[in-house]
């Protein structure tokens, strides 16, 4: 009777059975089929090559329970079901690469697509024209934009490799003994094609900030996106009527506030005022302003010689 009884126990705590691990035949079918992912594949060690039966296997959970009327111990497993099956992904429509999923977080991370998905697709989505540096508007073209002007601004290559990148926008003949288009190449600032070398948007970028005047301007921080991680300002000294959209990461680290502090602050930074794009206003050197003291004036007054 003892072991009728914990027969009926266990059927009572066993729950429904453990969902089948599909094979290989299976696996194969559904992604044909739609309704698996590539990423349900992996490689295997021994035949090395991307195969089905290498993809991810149900969750079971073991649970352990004690009876308190008989004291017997339950053993179980939970399944949750199974990880290889997930809906299928909408492809996006700018790139063949990428689902629209991924090219949506992509561009709003400075790591691109190709910090989003495993080592083994990495070659898949390299270069992913919606969310590269190269793409205007995208968080690693931001992340960019203040890089080459912060080089331009704060610390600047030497003459000889500046001369060098000047004379490749200009399209000009050039020799470079010192060998600044490999460092310039490092930088992103040249590209070749192993026959001739060219400027980059990038590198056009560094020269314009050399160039180009840069202001001491009021910043007004509207509003936070915690999850793009962007902010929205106005910056004073170019339009007070036009927001501008950057990344809050480089606000928050100059001024040592969390992001969810910022919105509602003013703030000073250098800004290229004469940008005639709201995109193209880099702001850097971002700080608090200065404390407002007692002897602080706004208007001179009477009587102070000029």
């Amino acid at each position: 009777m003892l072991a009728a009884l914990y027969g009926r126990v266990r059927e009572l705590f066993a729950g429904p059975a453990p969902a089948p691990v599909p094979n290989e035949a299976a696996l194969t079918a559904l992604w044909l089929d739609g309704r698996a992912d590539l990423a349900d594949f992996d490689d295997c060690p021994r035949e090395h090559r991307r195969t089905p039966h290498c993809g991810r296997l149900p969750s079971l959970l073991l649970l352990r329970a004690r009876d308190t009327r008989t004291g017997l111990m339950i053993e179980t497993h939970e399944p949750f079901g199974a990880e290889y099956v997930r809906p299928t992904q909408a492809p996006c429509p700018t790139c063949p690469c990428c689902s629209a999923r991924l090219c949506e977080t992509g561009r709003t991370s400075v790591m691109q697509c190709l910090g989003h998905v495993a080592v083994s697709v990495y070659a898949d989505v390299a270069g992913c024209p919606c969310s590269a540096e190269t793409t205007r508007g995208t968080h690693a073209w931001r992340a960019a934009q203040i890089q080459a002007v912060k080089h331009a601004t704060e610390s600047p290559m030497p003459i000889g490799a500046e001369t060098i990148l000047r004379v490749l926008a200009g399209g000009h003949a050039f020799e470079d003994p010192a060998g600044h288009l490999t460092w310039l190449h490092a930088r992103r600032y040249a590209t070749t094609d192993r026959e001739s070398w060219r400027i980059t948007m990038l590198g056009r970028r560094y020269l314009s900030a050399l160039d180009e005047p840069r202001y001491t301007s009021a910043v007004y921080v509207k509003s936070v996106d915690l999850e793009t991680r962007t902010a929205t300002v106005v910056v004073i000294g170019w339009h007070m009527d036009i927001d501008v959209t950057t990344l809050a990461d480089p606000i928050s680290n100059s001024v040592g506030l969390p992001l969810d502090s910022l919105p509602g602050r003013y703030l000073d930074a250098r800004v290229n005022l004469g940008a005639a794009d709201p995109d193209d206003l880099v702001l850097t050197r971002i700080q608090l302003p200065a404390q407002i003291t007692a002897d602080y004036v706004s208007v001179r007054p009477i009587g102070v010689a000029r």
